[in-house]
């Protein structure tokens, strides 16, 4: 019968002797573990499983599908952590390049945090409507700002200092 991962609580390995034991834990209403609104419906007369219990002397076969089940329990809680932190992110309006003359450029800039790691300098143009930077490695890659959606933008220059800072806050990020 297939479950969804979320109803799985736990996967366990044991062995005892020459036997291993794979158990696997499930959710189920009157545990009090999990979020409410994760439990299942409650009816009276509904029966749950709570856990299953396998046995065998391949052991190692065990060890890799607990392993498996772990791994798969924390990318669906990955992946539904990042699905609930993109539901506040509010689409902006596209950036309104400047056609008829080369925008304003600002060379050898670093953008934080680095875009996939890589830290290399890129530049940053003005346009009508806000900023763009843009990566040397790939025209893909870019981040594009609307004026719009600054709420404050902080200019330290490089007194004294071996970098000019440029920090950039938004309504919406």
């Amino acid at each position: 019968v297939p479950f969804h991962i979320n109803t799985i609580k736990n996967a366990s390995k044991s062995d005892e002797g020459e036997w291993s034991f794979l158990r696997i834990n499930f959710l189920s209403p009157g545990q009090g573990v999990g979020r409410k609104d994760e439990q299942p419906f409650e009816d009276a007369s509904a029966h749950f499983v709570r856990s299953l219990t396998f046995k065998s002397t391949d052991g190692d076969r065990y060890a890799d599908i607990a392993n498996q089940i772990s791994n798969l329990k924390r990318d669906a809680v990955k992946k539904e952590q990042e699905k609930k932190d993109m539901e506040d992110v509010v689409e902006q309006d596209k950036l309104v390049e400047i056609r008829n003359r080369r925008p304003a450029v600002l060379d050898n800039v670093f953008i934080r945090p680095a875009m996939e790691g890589k830290r290399v300098p890129g530049k940053v143009e003005i346009h009508q409507n806000g900023i763009r930077y843009q990566s040397p490695l790939s025209t893909t890659q870019r981040v594009d700002i609307l004026f719009s959606n600054v709420r404050h933008l902080f200019f330290q220059p490089c007194q004294h200092e071996l970098i000019v800072i440029i920090h950039i806050h938004l309504k919406d990020p």
